[in-house]
């Protein structure tokens, strides 16, 4: 029989599974530069390498804390 603890997990899993799927994912705009180094790009890219996208999503992690 399910205890006070496993009714409250199945419905933080519950509450859980809900939010991830109604979240979205927000594109960047592709602005022909490279938004973090800043040069030109061609294309819809928003980063000209790995590492200037790496840089900028650390960036925006301390920024916001998310």
């Amino acid at each position: 029989m399910a205890d006070q603890v496993d009714d409250a997990n199945a419905i933080n899993e519950v509450m859980l599974n809900a939010q991830l799927s109604n979240r979205t994912t927000e594109l960047l705009p592709a602005t022909g530069k490279c938004l973090n180094c800043f040069e030109p790009i061609e294309g819809d890219l928003r980063f000209c390498d790995a590492d200037c996208r790496d840089d900028h999503k650390k960036r925006e992690f301390m920024k916001h804390g998310r």
